[in-house]
Formats: structure tokens, C-alpha cells, sequence
């Protein structure tokens, strides 16, 4: 684990993750129910934002980077969009059968600065940050239980030693034309 870690330049995990917002399913629902509500201008928009971050004080795996528990070092974009589980399939509607589940945001992308040759603790030159250009949910997508979510980063690549590396290892690893 923690050599796998520390052998990445930057590591990106996407998919369900399977964490829940810890309140009741109708505080969840007449939260999400006031951001709905909210149109687009500024100050409506500063609206949403507070709503968003009352639900997640919710929010499992905010809990558990907070406390280092999980996924250490990791972070995550701006969340601002609706909770992406649980539909019922083919519909916008949050879950009506018996479980009655909380709606929540299972479907999460984390990433992270690793610590290989050009990263935190590395032996090359330091990469810069990575930044969320988006971060975002697919509301059109109905095919499923959850709607997938989507994010674009910019990572700072200046600097790469990757010739540096190929001579240390010339194992899996990426060429100076790669690196372009």
C-alpha cells in the first residue's frame, strides 16, 4: 500500500466509494429540496454553497480523511451538486422502496500528490499542485442507481525528470516523449 503510494507522481481515485451522509433521509431531502429551489443568481449561489456544506458535515468520508483514517492526503474538489445515490432506475427520484435509503454522495473522485521521483518526497524536482478545473455530477444519466460524477484537473508536469527515471529503472515507466 504505502510503497505503491509513494512510488505515483499523482494518484486520482474515481468510483463508488460507498460512504453516506450520516443524518436522517428527511433533513437530507429538504436540504436538497431548498438547493432545487434556489435560482442562479450570486447570492442564491452563496445559498446553495451553505446548503451543500450543511449536508456535508454529513458526510462519512469527509470524516474519515479529516481524521486520517482513510485515504490520507488525499483531497477532493468543491462538491456542488446533488447527492448521486440512490435513484430509482431510469428517474430523478431519490430512493422509494422500502429501504428508503439516505440519499448521499457514494460516487467521489480523491486524488493526491504521491511521493515518486518528481512528487512529495521525491528525488527529482517537486510537481506543482493539482487543481479541479470541474468537478461535477451527470444528472442526464438514468441508466443507473447513481449518476456517475466527472472531473477535470490541471497537474504541473514542469520540471519531470523522466529521463532520470528511465535510466534508474527502465521499468514501466514514461520516456522523455511520453512526458511531452
Amino acid at each position: 500500500g504505502d510503497h505503491l503510494m509513494e512510488s505515483c507522481d499523482y494518484i486520482f481515485i474515481a468510483g463508488d466509494l460507498n460512504y453516506r451522509l450520516d443524518a436522517p433521509r428527511e433533513m437530507v431531502e429538504s436540504v436538497i429540496e431548498r438547493i432545487k429551489a434556489a435560482s442562479t443568481d450570486d447570492e442564491i449561489t452563496a445559498t446553495k454553497d451553505s446548503l451543500y456544506r450543511e449536508l456535508l458535515k454529513h458526510d462519512q468520508l469527509r470524516h474519515v480523511m479529516a481524521s486520517k483514517d482513510a485515504f490520507p492526503k488525499f483531497n477532493e474538489g468543491r462538491i456542488a451538486f446533488a447527492p448521486t445515490f440512490k435513484f430509482d432506475k431510469g428517474t430523478n427520484v431519490y430512493d422509494t422502496s422500502a429501504k428508503q435509503r439516505v440519499p448521499a454522495w457514494t460516487d467521489r473522485i480523491v486524488f493526491r500528490r504521491g511521493g515518486g521521483w518528481g512528487g512529495v518526497g521525491g528525488g527529482g524536482t517537486a510537481f506543482g499542485p493539482v487543481r479541479v478545473l470541474e468537478y461535477n455530477s451527470v444528472e442526464g444519466e438514468w441508466h443507473s442507481d447513481h449518476r456517475p460524477v466527472l472531473a477535470r484537473f490541471s497537474v504541473d508536469l514542469d520540471g519531470a525528470d523522466y529521463g532520470r527515471r528511465r535510466e534508474d529503472d527502465g521499468k514501466n515507466r514514461m520516456s522523455d516523449e511520453g512526458a511531452r
